[in-house]
């Protein structure tokens, strides 16, 4: 069931002028009990998260428990605000992270659910963890 996790828990209102409710916060809900994370594109919300310390740790989060995490458009920004690295350690693509944009959304969005539907990427994980 997707939930929507926001600074705050309430409303917020789009950039397009919809009021969504984030109905947990980053502060209150640990990104351990969540499967996975999607991060929204758009210019001014990333540059908002960007403002707000859990951000990078809700990030850090959910990659150091190896859940898939889908980054659209201009949230690739919050990746690298948490130093979240994109490749594992010998150099390859990690196949839990998924970069989107708007135009690829829907092919995007099967490699996600592929992402999603292992539960765990344990080829990232290491100790001490990277991030």
């Amino acid at each position: 069931m997707p939930r929507l996790v926001g600074v705050r828990i309430g409303p917020f209102t789009t950039a397009a002028g919809d009021v969504v409710h984030a109905d947990a916060s980053m502060e209150n809900e640990p990104a351990v009990l969540f499967d996975a994370l999607v991060l929204p594109d758009g210019s001014a919300g990333v540059k908002a998260l960007q403002r707000f310390g859990q951000t990078p740790e809700f990030i850090k989060d959910t990659y150091r428990h190896c859940k898939a995490i889908l980054a659209i458009g201009e949230s690739r920004a919050l990746l690298q605000t948490a130093g979240t690295p994109v490749m594992l350690p010998g150099g390859e693509p990690d196949p839990g992270i998924v970069l989107g944009n708007a135009k690829s959304i829907s092919r995007d969005a099967k490699a996600f659910i592929k992402a999603v539907a292992r539960h765990r990427h344990p080829e990232r994980d290491t100790d001490p963890p990277r991030v």
